[in-house]
């Protein structure tokens, strides 16, 4: 049997992860854009270019993977004021495979990010 209160201590420790994650973003973002200023590369550059776009990609994938499980850190916070053990629905929303196939994309595009300032082609 699935316990909703340790569901509910595990999404709520998302909060801090989704935070932390934003702010990396924002400095992962500036200081790169600083880096293609100071370097010999041109915001023209099509690798330059593309990472910036595919990091506006990553932002919006991720933020949109993440609405399910905000969606079951809600769901199990009800669920755990109703003294409720289980529930299906909070564990479909955990287990959503569009949510998952959305975080995952995000990643797969993060080390796309990842590939193009490495190799620069």
């Amino acid at each position: 049997m699935e316990n909703v209160a340790f569901f509910l201590h595990i999404l709520g420790l998302t909060r801090a992860g989704v935070v932390l994650v934003a702010i990396g973003t924002v400095l992962a973002g500036v200081f790169g854009l600083w880096l293609v200023h100071v370097g010999k590369w041109g915001y023209g550059t099509g690798w330059v270019d593309a990472s910036i776009v595919l990091l506006v990609a990553v932002i919006g994938l991720g933020g949109v993977g993440g609405r399910r499980p905000k969606e079951a850190r809600l769901l199990a916070s009800r669920l755990a004021e109703q003294d409720v053990s289980s529930d299906s629905e909070l564990r479909a929303l955990l287990d959503d495979r569009v949510s998952c196939a959305e975080n995952d994309g995000s990643m797969l595009l993060v080390l796309v990010i990842i590939a193009l300032m490495v190799l620069k082609p």
